[in-house]
């Protein structure tokens, strides 16, 4: 059986290989780096990011949110993953 790795943005796949062990995934993640479509789904993750962060003010601005629940937690995540979007950019 042959092996191979896949981009799950443009379908690009590395070369076959006997052993899966052999699999060059060095060349998968150069070629993620510069994947429009990988480039685009990190772009929509930090967008939808800022969105439920903006919702989550504006609903505590508004009273909407309970004052005992501290929604901080969960905007302090969504800066976490949008911090690390940015730096896999």
């Amino acid at each position: 059986m042959k092996h191979s790795a896949y981009c799950v943005g443009c379908g690009y796949e590395t070369p076959l290989v006997e052993d899966e062990e052999d699999i060059d995934w060095d060349l998968l993640d150069i070629h993620q780096e510069w994947c429009e479509a990988i480039v685009e789904h990190r772009r929509n993750l930090i967008e939808s990011c800022d969105n439920l962060q903006a919702w989550i003010i504006e609903s505590e601005m508004e009273g909407h949110l309970d004052k005992e629940d501290s929604f901080y937690p969960a905007w302090k995540g969504l800066q976490e993953i949008k911090e690390k979007l940015k730096e896999e950019d």
